[in-house]
């Protein structure tokens, strides 16, 4: 019993000390923006740095009025955001216009979207074309393992 206890405690100390040393705030937080959406850290003058507007998401819909997030504030179609106006509001872009002139932003401004194929078939058959029927896949691992 007595040596029960003794391991019991020699377990307990060492979750602890192993418990210890590890850093959650080694870690990065996968919830947090990635960079490119963080506003920009003040300048050294102290005035804050003119960030790019960034498109988070946008709201669409028959009967609704259509609003984009930009930069984390919610804008209705024909309300301001900074010094520039919500024009247009499609499923994937913001336009604003403003001083300087029209600034399109984009969900994904990398990305660009591809044609669907009208018909799965051509697929389907290239890949017939190219992969054993399962029959002949199985004969020849059969034929392997008794090699």
């Amino acid at each position: 019993m007595n040596r029960c206890l003794s391991l019991a405690r020699a377990c307990a100390l060492a979750t602890l000390a192993f418990a210890s040393t590890g850093r959650a705030g080694d870690l990065p937080d996968p919830t947090r923006p990635p960079a490119t959406q963080r506003q920009a850290a003040p300048s050294v003058a102290g005035a804050p740095a003119a960030a790019a507007p960034v498109l988070q998401s946008v709201l669409t819909g028959e009967g609704r009025t259509p609003v984009a997030v930009i930069s984390g504030r919610m804008v209705v179609l024909g309300q301001s955001f900074d010094d520039m106006r919500l024009t247009r509001v499609t499923e994937s872009t913001a336009q604003l216009i403003g001083p300087r002139g029209p600034t399109l932003l984009a969900l994904t401004p990398d990305a660009g979207k591809v044609a669907a194929l009208a018909s799965p078939a051509p697929l389907l058959a290239t890949a017939a074309k190219t992969t054993p029927a399962p029959a002949q896949l199985t004969m020849s691992l059969r034929t392997a393992e008794h090699k």
